[in-house]
């Protein structure tokens, strides 16, 4: 059951905008309270280590510390920055008052943990499921079937050139894959995420009628009855990838590719890994040259930005430089947990006609939200964890169990990259999708390699 509500919530929220908006990422907040409120009466709080409780603890204890209402003398001494913005906001005027929180806004704030509380109930819930073994294939199932038909959607949007989203005109002014997101980027997000998944599937493929712990052969897999499913798995993969180029999105290509190398790399059995470089390479370069055929000009464009001087498109250090400015004034607690839009502008130094509303840098938008400590805590934890399960999938034995793992371990890793440059962990659908996908890779990573059993996932 908690896994058909995971598939349940991520699918309308990533059909909702990606659940941008509050009313659009509801409906899978309630479909996760639910979820979680069933599964831990029937089975109790999952039996998560104790480092992992910290983690989780610290994670909550923050955003909800930063929405309490203090004295004011407390509030001084926990956030030295928010005191110097009520001092400024006192000489203004009598009516502008900072809320008694360390949160800017504590509307916002609140919104924002409500958020952080369903990403990490689908944490747990993935975790707990994936120990229970109930529906143990539903991730990669749900993510390759959302993954194609928004890639669909967008090479249609790309191909036609069209500029809506339903009957919501973008306003970007750019012709890009963009499927129900209005962001390319954001799409860009979980197409890499869903990569993986098929590379995974397609270099570690079971040999028909045999155990969990023989993988097929290139030979066998040509020569067999399983020629007709490798080939539809090779067909979704190029679909999905052309919509990731096509999304022009520049960080988002080379995390996509960064995470099927990994998974791929992983995923591929013992002793053939030279094979999967070179089928790799020629699949990667045959899709650049199918590319190429129908329109690769805006996307080498894109790419070409990256050398202009400053100025002749937004920049991305100019923002962060901003950010660092603010991180410096809330080092311990943060302005609070979603305040970066407003907090922001008071150290913005572009233009006024241009707004950031995010700083393009998950690492440095959590350190700015959360402190510097918290978002240390959130983003080690979060790559020990795809170090941890990539190691995993060395040592699994079963294919299913392996492929996932290195799945798992792929997707993290994109998506971990693709935050250097842009705000996936923002976006409520690629958000919880992450989440799902971490719940289950610590569940593997935890497992213990044993032979006594053997489990199918398919």
């Amino acid at each position: 059951m908690a896994e058909l509500a995971l598939a349940l919530a991520a699918t309308v929220s990533v059909l909702a905008f990606g659940g941008v908006k509050v009313f659009y990422f509801l409906p899978a907040q309630l479909i996760i309270l639910a979820a979680a409120f069933v599964q831990f009466w029937r089975y109790g709080w999952p039996s998560i280590s104790r480092l992992t409780s910290t983690v989780l603890a610290i994670l909550v204890a923050i955003p909800l510390l930063q929405v309490i209402p203090l004295p004011e003398g407390v509030l001084e001494i926990l956030s030295p920055g928010r005191a110097k913005l009520a001092l400024e906001f006192s000489a203004v005027g009598a009516s502008l008052r900072l809320p008694p929180t360390v949160t800017l806004q504590s509307y916002e704030s609140t919104a924002a943990f409500l958020r952080l509380l369903c990403y990490l109930m689908t944490f747990l819930l993935a975790y707990q499921s994936y120990k229970l073994g109930e529906g143990r294939g539903t991730l990669a199932r749900l993510l390759i079937g959302l993954g194609v038909i928004e890639a669909l959607y967008g090479l249609v949007q790309y191909l036609t050139g069209s500029p809506y989203v339903y009957t919501y005109a973008r306003t970007s002014g750019m012709i890009a894959a963009t499927g129900t997101y209005v962001n390319y980027n954001h799409f860009a997000g979980l197409l890499e995420m869903v990569l993986p998944f098929l590379v995974a599937q397609l270099w570690l493929h079971p040999l028909h009628g045999s155990s969990q712990r023989h993988s097929a052969s290139w030979r066998q897999i040509l020569a067999g009855p399983q020629l007709a499913n490798w080939m539809l798995r090779l067909g979704l993969f190029l679909v999905v990838f052309l919509a990731l180029i096509f999304s022009q999105s520049r960080s988002g290509i080379l995390a996509g590719i960064a995470g099927m190398f990994v998974s791929g790399l992983l995923a591929f059995p013992k002793g053939r890994k030279g094979i999967a470089f070179i089928s790799g390479f020629a699949i990667v370069g045959l899709l650049f040259i199918y590319s190429a055929w129908i329109g690769l000009s805006p996307v080498l464009d894109r790419f070409e930005n990256l050398s202009l001087p400053p100025g002749v498109e937004p920049s991305r250090t100019l923002m962060w430089k901003d950010t660092f400015s603010l991180i410096q004034d809330f080092p311990v607690l943060g302005s609070g947990l979603g305040t970066f839009p407003w907090v922001s502008l008071r150290y913005q130094t572009a233009p006024v006609t241009v707004r950031y509303e995010h700083a393009h840098n998950d690492y440095l938008e959590f350190a700015a939200d959360i402190g510097i400590g918290a978002a240390l805590v959130l983003f080690c934890s979060l790559w020990v964890l795809a170090i941890r399960v990539a190691r995993k999938s060395i040592s699994l034995d079963r294919w299913s169990e392996k492929r996932l793992a290195a799945a798992c371990a792929g997707s993290l890793i994109a998506l971990l990259i693709h935050s250097l440059t842009d705000f996936n962990l923002q976006v409520p659908a690629n958000a919880l999708i992450f989440s799902w996908i971490a719940g289950t890779a610590a569940s593997l990573a935890s497992r213990p390699i044993s032979g006594s059993q053997v489990i199918s996932h398919q």
